[in-house]
C-alpha cells in the first residue's frame, strides 16, 4: 500500500511539475553545462570530461592550413569515425577509422579532424524555441 501511495505521488508530481515553454528553450549557441541528469553515472561524466579536454586541446593544436580541412562535430555517432566512445575504443565502431580513412581522409588530408564526444546533447524540436510568427500583411 505504501508503494501505491509513493508511486500516486510521484505521477501527480510529475504531471503537476512540467517545465514552461521558457523553461524548454536551449539556445544551441550557448553551451550545456553537463549535471548528473545529463549523465549515467558519475564514471561517465569522468570519462565525458576527460575527454571534452582532449578534444579541447585537439582543437587548439589545430592549424588553418596545415591540418584537414574538414572538422567533423557531433556526438556518439560521430564520435565512432575515431572509433572511441568517450574516448575508449568501442566494439560497435570497429572498422569505422578504416573506412574515414579510405573515404573522407582521401579528399580532405589528412585524416579530419573529429570533435565528437558521446553524451552531447542537441536541441530537439520539442525543446527548440517556437518560431515567432509572421507579420500578417
Amino acid at each position: 500500500m505504501v508503494a501505491a501511495a509513493a508511486f500516486a505521488i510521484l505521477v501527480c508530481y510529475a504531471l503537476f511539475n512540467q517545465p514552461t515553454e521558457e523553461d524548454q528553450i536551449e539556445p544551441a549557441a550557448v553551451a550545456s553545462p553537463r549535471t548528473p541528469w545529463s549523465s549515467r553515472s558519475a564514471n561517465q561524466s569522468r570519462k565525458w570530461t576527460a575527454y571534452q579536454a582532449s578534444l579541447v586541446r585537439d582543437a587548439s593544436a589545430y592549424q588553418s592550413g596545415k591540418s584537414s580541412r574538414l572538422v567533423l562535430m557531433g556526438d556518439s555517432i560521430t564520435e565512432a569515425w575515431v572509433g572511441t566512445g568517450y574516448g575508449s575504443p568501442t566494439p560497435r565502431a570497429e572498422g569505422v577509422p578504416a573506412v574515414l580513412n579510405e573515404t573522407l581522409a582521401r579528399h580532405w588530408p589528412p585524416t579530419p579532424l573529429v570533435l565528437a564526444i558521446s553524451g552531447d546533447q542537441t536541441l530537439t524540436p520539442s525543446r527548440s524555441p517556437s518560431p515567432s510568427p509572421s507579420p500578417s500583411p
